[in-house]
């Protein structure tokens, strides 16, 4: 047994971790007595003379203080035979000590300090005994009956007290300091999740809100966020229905029977749901979120002129939100779709250019709509200018906004979308802008291979506009290829200049790949271009504001932002800026 895996103590002293040999040398040395004690970690402590690894030792010490004529003393017996006995052997302080050690990491405390407490009685009660064998020779039954009595009655009181006070300080640890600790902690991965639902980071705010659940399980906001993100972003509709239907009743009923609704029309059960969106109305008739999740449930059994009733009923409410024009606008050509009247197709055309006078989050999408619409109406002469708007649009602008995580978007992804792109390009399959199109579409539907290969194809037709250069950059960086992209989208920024800076989308992906390789300076440049193009880009103006708080222009930066959100309060690269300027004000 080579590893040093054994205590000794000897004399009130701690001594170790020794391994087995050493033991044996120091008792062979005499620098110990087999009437020490020795442990193992997390077991009881023995005599030397009692532990079976030690056998061997003591036999050859015995045989050897035989053969001297050697001989105990009387004292020793009385040693022997009294305190150290009595504390080891009766009464097992030890072993109850590591048995506590076991259960909290304040063991080695409470276990010194109960050989504290031994080793003072032991010096108490020695030299009473060495007293007596100097003046009598022998110590008589009774004075060590008395002498033992007094000795236990010690060890029990201080066993008592040491007990009682690692009692008491479980009892405080467990029932105030723990319940403290975590609400604390449940509080801070609550404000984190806050924060990142403020600037639309979904994701981050799901796995904080996580955590904050397991040490405050019976908090309704974070059953309620929670909830509803492992419906939305995860697909957990029998987890995320659970934790709503706890607080349905509570502070957050409203959107608790909305969350539920929505987990019930991915589950299939539309009726279901229609039913819990009319329970909402009923107690709160303007309540947009369940008029919006009412519409999409009416498209779901097709009830086309149902839905768009209630997303009407949405406008007229003044919401905000851009997935209600799409969805009244698909309302409108499933209408037209059924009774091949044209007002229908008028109307959304209306819709989604009022939408997009006025709106950035799903502009593309709403581009898209338009363009098959008017494709449909058979207004091809306008269709040209439309999709070289789509493509001077940036393909993250939707992905960058905020949403309103209590209403149902599946209807509006691209996997849905993309077949009206292919029908444009289809209509006219000789436009290199066309093409250019339908790759973008085909790169957001997850089809990365075939919007490479389109966009190839429109390059081929005209390999220097900027429009088609600046999408290929982006399949390019979006598929990690980032070299070929920086080559792409300095060759569609010099083209674009030539053309008198027409276009904003070159500089707004030239800046974005300069930040990621560092080049601040030169971002700096291209989002001052990308503003000039267009004086209202909130991407320019966002990257400008990034640009003054790296350099600690704090004023600066607070002016942008705050012009910036007044004209889109829902950009998160924005509000994530705001959030990083109130943390520098702080400090």
């Amino acid at each position: 047994m080579a590893s040093k895996e054994w205590l000794v103590r000897s004399g009130g002293r701690l001594l170790g971790p020794f391994d087995i040999n050493v033991i044996e040398d120091m008792l062979r040395s005499k620098e110990l007595v087999v009437f020490d004690e020795v442990a193992q970690p997390m077991s009881r402590w023995r005599y030397i003379r009692d532990d079976e690894h030690f056998i061997k030792i003591v036999e050859e010490l015995r045989t050897a203080e035989m053969s001297g004529g050697e001989t105990m003393t009387q004292t020793e017996t009385v040693r022997d035979n009294t305190v150290t006995q009595t504390a080891s052997s009766e009464f097992d302080i030890d072993e109850m000590t590591a048995e506590i050690s076991s259960i909290s990491e304040s063991s080695e405390i409470v276990y010194e300090d109960i050989d504290e407490s031994l080793d003072r009685i032991a010096s108490q009660a020695t030299p009473m005994s060495k007293q007596a064998s100097s003046s009598f020779g022998v110590v008589s039954e009774e004075t060590m009956k008395n002498e033992v009595e007094k000795s236990t009655k010690s060890i029990w009181i201080v066993t008592a007290l040491v007990i009682l006070g690692v009692v008491g300080f479980f009892g405080y640890k467990n029932l105030y300091v723990k319940p403290k600790i975590k609400k604390a902690a449940a509080e801070v991965d609550l404000s984190k999740a806050n924060r990142a639902m403020v600037v639309g980071d979904d994701a981050r705010a799901l796995s904080l809100l996580k955590s904050a659940l397991e040490v405050d399980p019976a908090n309704e906001q974070i059953l309620l966020e929670l909830g509803i993100r492992l419906i939305q972003i995860e697909g957990q509709t029998v987890q995320g229905r659970r934790y709503l239907q706890k607080i349905v009743n509570g502070l957050y009923s409203k959107q608790a029977h909305v969350g539920i609704g929505i987990a019930d029309l991915m589950d299939g059960s539309v009726d279901s749901a229609i039913d819990l969106f009319r329970k909402v109305l009923a107690q709160e008739p303007t309540y947009v979120d369940a008029h919006i999740n009412w519409g999409v449930a009416e498209l779901e059994k097709q009830n086309f002129g149902g839905a768009a009733l209630h997303f009407r009923d949405a406008f007229a409410n003044r919401t905000s939100e851009g997935v209600a024009y799409l969805l009244y606008a698909n309302s409108l050509i499933a209408q037209w779709q059924k009774s091949k009247s044209n007002s229908y197709l008028q109307q959304a055309v209306q819709t989604l250019d009022q939408f997009i006078s006025r709106s950035r989050d799903y502009r593309q999408e709403a581009l898209l709509l338009k363009i098959f619409t008017l494709a449909k109406l058979n207004q091809m002469r306008n269709v040209p200018t439309q999709i070289l708007a789509f493509l001077n649009t940036d393909p993250n602008l939707t992905a960058d906004h905020r949403h309103n995580i209590f209403i149902d978007r599946r209807r509006v992804k691209w996997s849905l979308l993309t077949h009206r792109c292919q029908v444009v390009s289809d209509l006219l399959n000789t436009n290199s802008m066309a093409k250019g199109m339908n790759a973008i579409c085909l790169l957001k539907a997850g089809e990365s291979a075939k919007a490479l290969a389109t966009i190839d194809e429109a390059l081929m037709q005209e390999g220097d506009h900027p429009l088609l250069l600046v999408n290929y950059a982006h399949i390019l960086f979006e598929l990690g290829q980032v070299g070929e992209a920086q080559v792409a989208v300095r060759k569609a920024v010099e083209t674009n200049l030539k053309m008198q800076n027409r276009f904003s989308l070159p500089n707004i992906v030239d800046a974005r790949l300069r930040e990621v390789m560092d080049d601040f300076k030169g971002a700096q440049s291209a989002w001052q271009r990308a503003l000039a193009a267009d004086a209202k880009s909130i991407q320019a103006q966002a990257g400008l504001a990034r640009t003054f708080l790296r350099n600690r222009n704090l004023t600066q930066a607070q002016n942008t932002i705050n012009s910036a959100l007044k004209t889109d309060s829902t950009y998160s690269p924005l509000l994530e800026l705001r959030e990083q300027l109130k943390e520098l004000n702080r400090k």
